[in-house]
């Protein structure tokens, strides 16, 4: 694999109004290439070639100036227009979610109303829970970040879902912990991942998908029991299932809602 000299975030504006992320890699290599990637569009431009190789302490200045280099970028980006009007739903999950100004959602069975604001003034992004109604979420956003108005927002809700409940959610936890297994817990993080819906640390820490809260409570019971098992086996092994099986005989109906 070429070793990236440097690597900059930009986006690529597919057709008027459209735009996706693209992740461009300056590489020490010969040939160029574009992929299209999960998170953002991939370039790799050589930053280096032939004739034209020189001292690696004069790189920013040819990263700069250097004609090949912005020739190849065009290339690139030309054929990525050109993919995304012959393909486009290859570009589905790079494109950001419209999102109302204001709209509800539902959580640990309680419903929240979201009003969204933009303002320059702001220097960060922040959400908070209204102070004279505990039912509304304002989310108030600055101009400066270009990132899609759905990832923004998406974060700023986790964070203050999590602290909102983690005290109910560490409740739960203790009280399956207590009824089927009797192990310690270090402690409970609530994080926005998607990847996985819950892990076990060998020290005790139990991490859950902050997305939890959306679902039933059976669903999420199902998640806490798995990561309460592998207090006992740090592992996928029959005695492991058992443990799981024992507290939660319908665990697998439990848990296909996630799926």
């Amino acid at each position: 694999m070429a070793k990236a000299y440097k690597i900059v975030n930009s986006y690529i504006e597919l057709a008027p109004g459209v735009r996706v992320p693209v992740r461009k890699h300056y590489e020490f290599r010969s040939g160029y290439r574009a992929t299209i990637g999960k998170k953002a569009v991939i370039f790799r431009i050589p930053v280096l070639s032939g004739s034209r190789v020189g001292a690696t302490q004069n790189l920013d200045k040819q990263l700069e100036l250097s004609q090949p280099e912005l020739e190849i970028e065009k290339k690139l980006t030309d054929w990525v227009r050109d993919t995304y009007q012959k393909k486009p739903e290859a570009f589905a999950r790079l494109l950001p979610i419209s999102l109302p100004d204001s709209g509800h959602i539902l959580v640990m069975g309680q419903k929240f109303k979201i009003n969204i604001s933009g303002g320059r003034a702001f220097k960060s992004h922040r959400a908070e829970i209204d102070v004279y109604n505990p039912n509304l979420v304002r989310v108030e956003l600055t101009y400066s970040d270009h990132r899609p108005k759905a990832e923004i927002v998406d974060t700023l809700l986790s964070r203050i879902f999590a602290d909102r409940f983690h005290s109910v959610v560490w409740q739960r936890l203790e009280e399956l912990n207590h009824r089927f297994f009797q192990v310690h817990v270090d402690g409970l993080s609530l994080k926005n991942t998607t990847s996985v819906w819950g892990s076990c640390s060998s020290k005790g820490n139990i991490n859950l998908s902050s997305r939890l809260l959306l679902v039933p409570q059976k669903a999420r019971d199902s998640v806490i029991i798995h990561e309460l098992a592998h207090r006992i086996e740090m592992n996928h092994s029959k005695r492991y299932w058992k443990l799981g099986y024992d507290a939660m005989p319908d665990y697998d109906e439990a848990h296909e809602v996630l799926k």
